[in-house]
């Protein structure tokens, strides 16, 4: 999917804030004040309501022209779409996203657009987040410690999704590049950190040094865009490893086909044990057969299904 190309006028902001919703109306009015209180102002903030029905509309009514508000009739059911449908719409040097349950520290844009601005060569940066719970309260630094440092992250994505998609900025001239975030109602989840696989396979990617924004933690099944999702997308990776398999053109020339055999072999005995452990042996067989069917004939492999089966 492509942007088009965009001719940047004196009345641009610097900044274009992206935000999708759907039925928030617990949490976006919080989300929507804390980028309205950035110590950064040369910015612009659309959020795109994906067909909400639980009062979300007319707390973003309340907003005014402090907002521009871009009101979808029906709901998607993939995240992508009004997160791209905002990018569309948006008009800054800079895009960043928030999620319609998240939270910025009042410095994330002022810091984030420093370092952009200081670091021309790179075209997507993120920052680390705290994990609240759904009431405000904070549990923790999210993947404290372990986060790549500025650069190739390529094989590192591979393993894990380091990113936050409510920590991200990046420029515009690499969304004109890279396209928008997939669509299809396969890619009701993942659809993100597929979209960051994408980036990393041709460009650095820079870590900002800080915690600047919050990250709420919600149950299986919750999403910016639908009510629920295939658990099999919960956690993402494996779907999105499986896609990289199939479409070779994405990863050509910075890794090989055992690097993503060799996540994909990781990330799904992960998820195995771990449903296994919440006594779901139908979701751990999934995984199994998933293996087998890429031809891991491994004995790691062959123990976990056996223990799915019994």
């Amino acid at each position: 999917m492509g942007f088009g190309v965009f001719i940047q006028s004196m009345a641009d902001p610097l900044v274009s804030v992206v935000t999708g919703t759907f039925n928030k109306a617990a949490y976006v009015q919080q989300t929507v004040e804390s980028v309205l209180a950035q110590t950064f102002s040369d910015f612009e903030y659309l959020v795109v309501d994906d067909g909400s029905t639980d009062g979300t509309r007319e707390i973003l009514h309340a907003f005014g022209d402090r907002i521009r508000l871009v009101e979808r009739e029906t709901n998607s059911g993939v995240p992508g779409i009004p997160r791209n449908q905002g990018v569309l719409a948006s008009r800054g040097k800079y895009i960043a996203f928030l999620d319609a349950d998240d939270l910025w520290d009042p410095g994330k844009l002022a810091s984030q657009v420093a370092f952009m601005e200081a670091h021309p060569e790179i075209p997507f940066s993120h920052t680390a987040c705290r994990v609240i719970d759904a009431s405000g309260v904070e549990l923790r630094v999210r993947h404290e410690g372990v986060l790549p440092p500025t650069g190739n992250c390529f094989k590192a994505l591979l393993n894990h999704c380091w990113i936050t998609t409510s920590t991200v900025m990046l420029r515009r001239s690499l969304s004109e590049q890279v396209g928008g975030m997939l669509e299809d109602v396969q890619w009701r989840t993942g659809e993100d950190y597929e979209y960051y696989i994408r980036i990393a396979a041709h460009h650095p990617m820079g870590l900002l040094e800080g915690v600047l924004a919050s990250y709420r933690s919600q149950g299986e099944g919750e999403s910016i865009s639908q009510e629920s999702c295939n658990w099999k997308g919960m956690p993402e990776y494996v779907p999105v490893l499986l896609h990289l398999l199939e479409h070779p053109e994405l990863w050509e020339g910075v890794a090989d086909r055992e690097d993503l055999r060799r996540a994909l072999r990781a990330n799904s005995l992960e998820n195995g044990y771990f449903w296994l452990e919440h006594d779901r042996k139908d979701r751990a067989r999934w995984f199994a057969r998933t293996l087998l069917k890429h031809r891991m004939l491994e004995m790691s492999v062959f123990k976990l299904l056996l223990k799915s089966l019994r």
